[in-house]
């Protein structure tokens, strides 16, 4: 079943990977009432736009290890950030991807995903679906804030 809402995190995962011309991605940008598309400048090398409770983004292929040519301002969607609280309060307590809980610890996402890939004094980032899924917190990794899902940047 095709999730329609253009506030959950299900209804723009498939579009990792997709260009920002890409049909589906024009139809779900409409469907979210966005007319205009995020157009990368030629000095940056991303581009984002908030809906919402997330902030979805487009990268320059290369960014991402795609070897492919696109057109000027053109980009392919690689990430998702969820901001929890106000994804929480906009979407009435739906489920996070990945089995995510809002009252997550560090303690019990270790426990559910293993020894994290990368961590940092606010982070912990594993990989999950060949995708970089990082569980970012306020300070001493108090509070889980965002959950950010990108196709892993290429060094």
């Amino acid at each position: 079943m095709k999730v329609q809402n253009p506030e959950l995190f299900d209804f723009w995962a498939p579009l990792f990977g997709k260009t920002s011309q890409d049909e589906e991605v024009i139809s779900k940008f409409q469907t979210a009432g966005i007319s205009k598309l995020p157009y990368i400048s030629k000095d940056d090398s991303e581009q984002s736009e908030d809906i919402g409770g997330m902030t979805v983004s487009f990268y320059l292929p290369d960014m991402i290890g795609m070897d492919i040519k696109l057109k000027k301002g053109e980009g392919v969607f690689a990430g998702i950030a969820i901001h929890l609280e106000l994804y929480n309060s906009r979407t009435n307590s739906s489920p996070l991807p990945y089995e995510f809980q809002y009252d997550d610890t560090v303690k019990e996402m270790i426990k559910r995903f293993g020894k994290p890939n990368s961590k940092d004094d606010e982070w912990l980032s594993w990989i999950i679906d060949d995708l970089e899924v990082t569980a970012h917190f306020s300070e001493g990794m108090k509070t889980f804030e965002d959950l950010t899902i990108y196709i892993p940047i290429e060094d």
